[in-house]
Parts: structure tokens; C-alpha cells; sequence
């Protein structure tokens, strides 16, 4: 849906196409403008928001919050069924390989 060589407004039909599914949605703001292709399918009926698969990255625990905030608030959602976790090479990594703290945060 983050396609710039699809029109935005067919991305949308083709995102109601899914939601009326019942499709779960596998998304990230780094998809290109998906977000708001996604707001737009979602503010038309609220009622079939679908649960979502979030990519979320970052170097720290708090970084994956934000990126976790970077998604769900455009889509004015609360809270997200699974994350897909992204990390880069930092300290989280190398906590993450040792069963590290960052398990309690999970």
C-alpha cells in the first residue's frame, strides 16, 4: 500500500477491499506514505480497523517505544498485536544475543 506507482486512492480501495476481509495488515511507517493510505481506510469505517503487524526498530528500548509511537498514533490506535522487531547493531543487540534485560520489556 506504500506504492507510489499505484495511485493513493486506488491504494485505499484496494486497502477497504482487505479490511472488509477481515485481512490482518503487516505495515511500518517506513513503508512511504502507507500510513496515511491507511488512516484514510480506516477513518471510513473504524469498526474494521484490522489487528496489525508493525515493523518497529531501533538501537534501545526506547527507541522502540518511539518507533512503536511513530506508528500507532497517525492511525490513532492504542496498541498494536505483534511487533516485527528490526534492531540495528547497538547495545540492544548484543543484550538481546545474552538474554539481556530487554526481555523484561518485551
Amino acid at each position: 500500500m506504500g506504492s507510489d506507482s499505484i495511485l493513493f486512492a486506488e491504494r485505499v480501495k484496494m486497502t477497504q477491499t482487505a479490511l472488509d476481509k477481515g485481512i490482518w495488515f503487516h505495515t511500518s511507517n517506513r513503508y512511504n506514505d502507507v500510513l496515511q493510505v491507511l488512516i484514510v481506510a480506516f477513518d471510513a469505517d473504524r469498526t474494521k480497523v484490522p489487528k496489525l503487524i508493525i515493523k518497529i526498530g531501533g538501537d534501545s528500548i526506547g527507541e522502540l517505544r518511539n518507533d512503536i509511537q511513530k506508528n500507532l498514533e497517525p492511525l490513532e490506535l492504542e496498541n498494536l498485536e505483534i511487533g516485527q522487531l528490526c534492531m540495528g547493531t547497538g547495545a540492544l543487540v548484543i543484550d538481546f544475543a545474552n538474554d539481556g534485560e530487554c526481555f523484561y520489556e518485551f
